[in-house]
Protein backbone atom coordinates (compact mmCIF):
# COMPACT_ATOMS: atom_id res chain seq x y z
CA UNK A 1 0.00 0.00 0.00
CA UNK A 2 2.68 2.16 0.67
CA UNK A 3 4.35 1.82 -2.84
CA UNK A 4 0.57 2.14 -4.02
CA UNK A 5 0.23 5.39 -2.39
CA UNK A 6 3.48 6.88 -3.73
CA UNK A 7 2.50 6.39 -6.83
CA UNK A 8 -1.07 7.99 -6.04
CA UNK A 9 1.16 10.80 -5.23
CA UNK A 10 2.65 11.32 -8.94
CA UNK A 11 -1.02 11.54 -10.44
CA UNK A 12 -1.73 14.19 -7.42
CA UNK A 13 1.31 15.92 -8.25
CA UNK A 14 0.83 16.18 -12.14
CA UNK A 15 -2.74 17.83 -11.85
CA UNK A 16 -1.45 20.06 -9.43
CA UNK A 17 -0.84 23.30 -10.72
CA UNK A 18 0.56 24.69 -7.75
CA UNK A 19 2.77 21.39 -6.68
CA UNK A 20 6.59 23.00 -6.04
CA UNK A 21 7.97 20.35 -4.27
CA UNK A 22 6.67 16.92 -5.75
CA UNK A 23 9.32 15.05 -3.25
CA UNK A 24 7.60 16.69 -0.60
CA UNK A 25 3.98 16.41 -1.40
CA UNK A 26 5.16 12.48 -2.64
CA UNK A 27 6.26 12.14 1.59
CA UNK A 28 2.99 13.81 2.77
CA UNK A 29 1.11 10.78 1.06
CA UNK A 30 3.31 7.97 1.80
CA UNK A 31 3.58 9.55 5.96
CA UNK A 32 -0.32 9.76 5.26
CA UNK A 33 -0.73 6.02 4.24
CA UNK A 34 0.70 5.08 7.43
CA UNK A 35 -2.33 6.23 9.62
CA UNK A 36 -4.96 4.74 7.44
CA UNK A 37 -7.33 2.23 9.05
CA UNK A 38 -7.20 -1.33 6.72
CA UNK A 39 -10.56 0.15 5.06
CA UNK A 40 -9.47 3.04 3.95
CA UNK A 41 -6.52 1.30 2.89
CA UNK A 42 -8.67 -1.16 0.96
CA UNK A 43 -10.91 1.23 -1.07
CA UNK A 44 -7.94 3.50 -1.88
CA UNK A 45 -5.80 0.55 -3.52
CA UNK A 46 -9.22 -0.87 -5.22
CA UNK A 47 -9.36 2.81 -7.23
CA UNK A 48 -5.77 4.01 -7.51
CA UNK A 49 -3.37 0.99 -7.62
CA UNK A 50 -3.40 -0.49 -10.82
CA UNK A 51 -4.23 2.41 -13.45
CA UNK A 52 -1.57 4.87 -12.30
CA UNK A 53 0.11 5.02 -15.73
CA UNK A 54 -2.57 5.46 -18.10
CA UNK A 55 -3.65 8.10 -15.49
CA UNK A 56 -0.28 10.11 -15.60
CA UNK A 57 -0.26 9.97 -19.12
CA UNK A 58 -4.13 11.71 -19.39
CA UNK A 59 -3.53 14.02 -16.93
CA UNK A 60 -0.11 15.07 -19.17
CA UNK A 61 -1.83 15.57 -22.28
CA UNK A 62 -4.51 16.97 -20.29
CA UNK A 63 -2.37 19.88 -19.59
CA UNK A 64 -0.38 19.80 -22.57
CA UNK A 65 -3.49 20.44 -24.41
CA UNK A 66 -5.05 22.86 -22.00
CA UNK A 67 -8.13 20.91 -20.93
CA UNK A 68 -7.85 20.74 -17.37
CA UNK A 69 -10.72 22.22 -15.68
CA UNK A 70 -8.31 22.94 -12.38
CA UNK A 71 -7.26 26.54 -12.01
CA UNK A 72 -4.89 28.34 -9.89
CA UNK A 73 -8.23 29.38 -7.73
CA UNK A 74 -8.77 25.53 -6.76
CA UNK A 75 -5.55 25.66 -4.79
CA UNK A 76 -6.17 28.62 -2.15
CA UNK A 77 -8.13 28.56 1.13
CA UNK A 78 -10.61 31.48 1.55
CA UNK A 79 -11.43 32.86 4.87
CA UNK A 80 -12.84 36.16 6.39
CA UNK A 81 -11.52 38.42 8.84
CA UNK A 82 -12.37 36.21 11.53
CA UNK A 83 -10.65 33.25 10.26
CA UNK A 84 -13.54 31.37 8.99
CA UNK A 85 -14.40 29.92 5.84
CA UNK A 86 -15.40 31.62 3.41
CA UNK A 87 -18.74 30.98 0.96
CA UNK A 88 -17.32 31.75 -2.63
CA UNK A 89 -17.97 31.78 -5.76
CA UNK A 90 -16.29 29.21 -7.83
CA UNK A 91 -13.20 27.27 -6.95
CA UNK A 92 -12.04 26.89 -3.55
CA UNK A 93 -9.86 24.25 -2.01
CA UNK A 94 -11.89 23.33 0.85
CA UNK A 95 -15.33 23.39 -0.73
CA UNK A 96 -13.82 21.09 -3.32
CA UNK A 97 -12.36 18.69 -0.58
CA UNK A 98 -15.76 18.76 0.85
CA UNK A 99 -17.68 17.84 -2.13
CA UNK A 100 -15.06 14.87 -3.34
CA UNK A 101 -14.99 13.31 0.11
CA UNK A 102 -19.02 12.71 -0.23
CA UNK A 103 -18.43 10.84 -3.65
CA UNK A 104 -15.63 8.60 -1.53
CA UNK A 105 -18.18 8.23 1.15
CA UNK A 106 -20.78 6.84 -1.18
CA UNK A 107 -18.04 5.35 -3.52
CA UNK A 108 -20.14 2.22 -3.91
CA UNK A 109 -23.35 4.15 -5.18
CA UNK A 110 -20.94 6.40 -7.96
CA UNK A 111 -18.76 5.52 -11.11
CA UNK A 112 -15.30 3.88 -10.72
CA UNK A 113 -14.04 6.96 -12.76
CA UNK A 114 -15.80 9.43 -10.44
CA UNK A 115 -14.24 7.63 -7.20
CA UNK A 116 -10.83 7.70 -8.39
CA UNK A 117 -10.91 11.32 -9.52
CA UNK A 118 -12.23 12.38 -6.16
CA UNK A 119 -9.70 10.71 -4.34
CA UNK A 120 -6.98 12.29 -6.83
CA UNK A 121 -8.46 15.63 -5.89
CA UNK A 122 -8.50 15.29 -2.24
CA UNK A 123 -4.85 14.14 -2.17
CA UNK A 124 -3.78 16.84 -4.32
CA UNK A 125 -5.80 19.70 -2.02
CA UNK A 126 -4.64 18.69 1.18
CA UNK A 127 -1.06 18.45 0.23
CA UNK A 128 -1.83 21.51 -1.00
CA UNK A 129 -2.84 22.92 2.53
CA UNK A 130 0.38 22.35 3.73
CA UNK A 131 1.71 25.46 1.87
CA UNK A 132 0.74 28.68 3.73
CA UNK A 133 0.85 30.83 0.62
CA UNK A 134 -2.16 29.44 -0.35
CA UNK A 135 -4.45 31.04 2.76
CA UNK A 136 -6.16 33.97 1.25
CA UNK A 137 -7.63 36.53 4.00
CA UNK A 138 -10.04 38.79 4.11
CA UNK A 139 -8.68 42.12 4.71
CA UNK A 140 -5.29 41.19 3.96
CA UNK A 141 -4.49 42.29 -0.02
CA UNK A 142 -1.09 40.60 0.06
CA UNK A 143 -2.72 37.69 1.08
CA UNK A 144 -5.38 37.09 -2.20
CA UNK A 145 -2.10 36.76 -4.76
CA UNK A 146 1.78 36.16 -4.65
CA UNK A 147 3.89 39.16 -3.69
CA UNK A 148 7.99 39.26 -3.23
CA UNK A 149 9.93 38.96 -0.38
CA UNK A 150 13.51 39.61 -0.38
CA UNK A 151 15.75 37.41 2.14
CA UNK A 152 19.18 38.15 3.58
CA UNK A 153 21.71 35.61 2.78
CA UNK A 154 22.95 34.98 6.54
CA UNK A 155 22.90 36.27 9.34
CA UNK A 156 26.91 37.01 9.36
CA UNK A 157 29.89 37.31 7.66
CA UNK A 158 31.33 38.54 4.47
CA UNK A 159 28.14 38.12 2.99
CA UNK A 160 25.58 39.64 5.52
CA UNK A 161 24.29 42.49 3.78
CA UNK A 162 23.68 40.41 1.15
CA UNK A 163 19.87 40.47 -0.34
CA UNK A 164 18.30 37.64 -2.43
CA UNK A 165 14.47 38.57 -3.96
CA UNK A 166 11.79 35.08 -3.57
CA UNK A 167 8.51 34.58 -4.58
CA UNK A 168 6.05 34.08 -0.79
CA UNK A 169 5.12 30.92 -2.98
CA UNK A 170 8.41 29.73 -3.82
CA UNK A 171 9.64 30.37 -0.47
CA UNK A 172 7.72 27.59 1.13
CA UNK A 173 9.11 25.17 -1.60
CA UNK A 174 13.00 26.78 -1.56
CA UNK A 175 13.56 24.47 1.32
CA UNK A 176 14.04 21.35 -0.93
CA UNK A 177 17.29 22.85 -1.61
CA UNK A 178 18.45 22.41 1.63
CA UNK A 179 18.40 18.74 1.60
CA UNK A 180 18.79 17.62 -1.92
CA UNK A 181 19.42 13.99 -0.80
CA UNK A 182 15.88 13.89 0.47
CA UNK A 183 13.50 11.68 -1.76
CA UNK A 184 10.17 11.31 -0.57
CA UNK A 185 10.69 8.29 1.58
CA UNK A 186 12.95 10.06 3.90
CA UNK A 187 10.76 12.99 4.14
CA UNK A 188 8.26 10.53 5.03
CA UNK A 189 11.00 8.92 7.71
CA UNK A 190 11.31 12.14 8.77
CA UNK A 191 7.66 12.84 9.15
CA UNK A 192 6.96 9.77 10.77
CA UNK A 193 10.38 10.07 13.54
CA UNK A 194 9.55 13.95 14.54
CA UNK A 195 5.61 13.52 14.51
CA UNK A 196 4.16 10.54 13.41
CA UNK A 197 2.66 10.25 17.33
CA UNK A 198 0.81 13.31 16.77
CA UNK A 199 -2.23 12.13 14.84
CA UNK A 200 -4.90 12.90 18.01
CA UNK A 201 -2.90 16.56 18.65
CA UNK A 202 -2.92 17.40 14.70
CA UNK A 203 -6.40 16.26 13.80
CA UNK A 204 -8.39 17.85 16.21
CA UNK A 205 -11.44 19.14 15.35
CA UNK A 206 -13.42 19.00 11.34
CA UNK A 207 -12.14 20.22 8.43
CA UNK A 208 -13.02 23.68 9.24
CA UNK A 209 -11.14 24.09 12.00
CA UNK A 210 -7.95 23.38 10.02
CA UNK A 211 -8.69 25.68 7.80
CA UNK A 212 -8.86 28.37 10.75
CA UNK A 213 -5.86 26.51 12.28
CA UNK A 214 -3.85 27.67 9.05
CA UNK A 215 -5.30 31.20 9.08
CA UNK A 216 -4.64 31.77 12.57
CA UNK A 217 -0.98 31.10 11.42
CA UNK A 218 -0.17 32.53 8.09
CA UNK A 219 -2.03 35.89 9.92
CA UNK A 220 0.51 36.21 12.40
CA UNK A 221 3.09 35.93 9.84
CA UNK A 222 0.74 38.31 6.90
CA UNK A 223 1.05 41.24 10.02
CA UNK A 224 5.14 41.46 9.77
CA UNK A 225 6.12 39.55 6.26
CA UNK A 226 4.01 42.11 3.61
CA UNK A 227 5.41 42.61 -0.08
CA UNK A 228 9.28 43.67 -0.62
CA UNK A 229 9.94 42.78 3.28
CA UNK A 230 13.64 42.36 4.02
CA UNK A 231 13.59 38.49 5.85
CA UNK A 232 16.24 37.74 8.12
CA UNK A 233 18.10 35.09 7.61
CA UNK A 234 17.00 33.34 11.26
CA UNK A 235 13.67 33.40 10.29
CA UNK A 236 13.79 31.68 7.09
CA UNK A 237 14.89 29.04 8.95
CA UNK A 238 12.12 29.11 11.93
CA UNK A 239 10.02 29.00 8.80
CA UNK A 240 11.37 25.57 7.51
CA UNK A 241 10.54 24.10 10.66
CA UNK A 242 7.10 25.38 10.30
CA UNK A 243 6.94 23.71 7.20
CA UNK A 244 7.53 20.38 8.44
CA UNK A 245 4.97 21.12 10.91
CA UNK A 246 2.59 22.31 7.88
CA UNK A 247 3.66 18.63 6.11
CA UNK A 248 2.95 16.67 9.07
CA UNK A 249 -0.50 18.43 9.80
CA UNK A 250 -1.41 18.32 6.23
CA UNK A 251 -0.81 14.07 5.94
CA UNK A 252 -2.13 13.36 9.58
CA UNK A 253 -5.19 15.49 8.32
CA UNK A 254 -5.11 13.65 4.86
CA UNK A 255 -5.11 10.01 7.10
CA UNK A 256 -8.25 11.01 9.23
CA UNK A 257 -10.39 12.52 6.33
CA UNK A 258 -10.20 8.81 4.11
CA UNK A 259 -10.24 7.04 7.79
CA UNK A 260 -13.82 9.08 7.93
CA UNK A 261 -14.94 8.78 4.95
CA UNK A 262 -14.42 5.29 4.11
CA UNK A 263 -15.64 3.15 7.26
Amino acid sequence: MKKILLLVALVSIVLNVSAWTKAQDEGIVIFASQHLTPKAKDVVDKYLGDNYKDDVAYLLSQRKAKSSKYSMEVHRLHLDANLQPLEVEGDDALKCIEQNLAIVSAHESHSEADVTEALRIIIDLVCDMHYLSNVCIEGIPHSQKDFTVQRRATGSGARVNEISSIKWSALWGSYVKTHRGFFSELWAEDLAICHGKKYDEYTKGSLHDWATQNGQIVSEIYARVTPEYIMPRIEYLRYEDLNYEMMARAGLRLAKLLNEAIK
